[in-house]
């Protein structure tokens, strides 16, 4: 009826408003002697530093990607491993460029400084009792969008996770599997520099053995693996300045004329944005987040964040 229908408007308005107003009490507590200003700006107590924004409150600028064609994937496949699949020029320099600049834009409080690189997490933070999805810059969605009309995810298995990491030259990432966490399928877009990705059929071999295949990303390319390549192989970046076409770099054919076999390729900056989908979902419209709610998220956020493959891990 009518009156339900406002009913449930009204208590779904109620947990916003206190869920809006647990999030207000918890950075009150955090900024920890910066004070509100009348006009809501914020006034900093001498030798306290002022807390970097949220890019929640700061203007979110959206990127125009243009629409994908579905394609055949199987076109893409490259060798190596029967499941793994590299799209060059997934983006055009316009694109990758425009994306590149909404990262740039991104405040400091977006970031997770790790040993070896820093990260943006987007759409939640998984754990085994399930991610509580949370929004997401408009770029990131619409690096979704275009991987659904591709059709590398199904419209009703849409990913709902990204991380987005940057690496300086140089630095990489330890062999490491993504884990029962997501479903078996991830696209990786590489922007800026190239890295060497490469796969290893086991945690032994990763430290003894040769790798099986690798994939050099280029700038603005797609990589996808599934099946074999994500459920039973390992998979990281080796921590170095350049990086040398192997035999088993297995999208050799498609990198141009200028790559072959003892090719160096030198690295710079370069920005991944890895795409996946969560497959446990927590309703967090449900949960009036309390106290001991937030700091309860809090915990499993620092878990969560000392799995990021700094060491080898399952759960990436």
């Amino acid at each position: 009826t009518v009156r339900d229908m406002a009913t449930a408007i009204d208590f779904k308005a109620l947990l916003e408003a206190e869920k809006k107003k647990a999030l207000q009490q918890l950075r009150k507590g955090e900024e920890n002697g910066v004070e509100g200003e009348a006009d809501g700006s914020r006034k900093c107590t001498p030798g306290i530093p002022t807390p970097s924004p949220t890019w929640q409150e700061l203007e979110d600028l959206p990127v125009s990607l243009a629409r994908r064609e579905p394609m055949e994937l199987d076109k893409f496949r490259v060798g190596g491993l029967a499941s793994l699949f590299y799209i060059p020029n997934f983006l055009t320099e316009e694109e990758g460029a425009a994306i590149l600049r909404r990262v740039s834009m991104m405040p400091e409080s977006s970031w997770a400084n790790l040993k070896r690189r820093r990260l943006q997490n987007h759409g939640g933070t998984p754990h085994p009792d399930g991610m509580i999805p949370s929004e997401v810059p408009q770029f990131i969605h619409a690096v979704m969008d275009a991987l659904v009309q591709a059709g590398v995810f199904k419209e009703e298995e849409r990913p709902n996770h990204v991380l987005l990491n940057e690496y300086a030259r140089g630095q990489g990432i330890a062999p490491h599997q993504d884990g029962p966490l997501y479903m078996p399928l991830v696209a990786i877009l590489s922007l800026d520099g190239p890295a060497l990705l490469q796969f290893w059929p086991s945690l032994h071999a990763t430290k003894c053995g040769e790798a099986v295949a690798s994939v050099l990303c280029l700038s603005n390319s797609l990589l996808v693996f599934n099946e074999e390549a994500y459920e039973s192989h390992w998979h990281g970046i080796v921590e170095r300045g350049a990086d040398n076409i192997e035999h088993h770099t297995c999208n050799l054919h498609v990198l141009g004329d200028d790559y072959c076999v003892g090719t160096a390729v030198e690295r710079g900056r370069r920005i991944s944005l890895t795409v996946r989908r969560v497959l446990k979902i927590r309703d967090g419209e449900e949960r009036i987040l309390t106290q001991e709610a937030m700091e309860e998220e809090k915990r499993k956020e620092r878990w969560w964040l000392s799995s990021r493959g700094e060491e080898h891990q399952i759960f990436q």
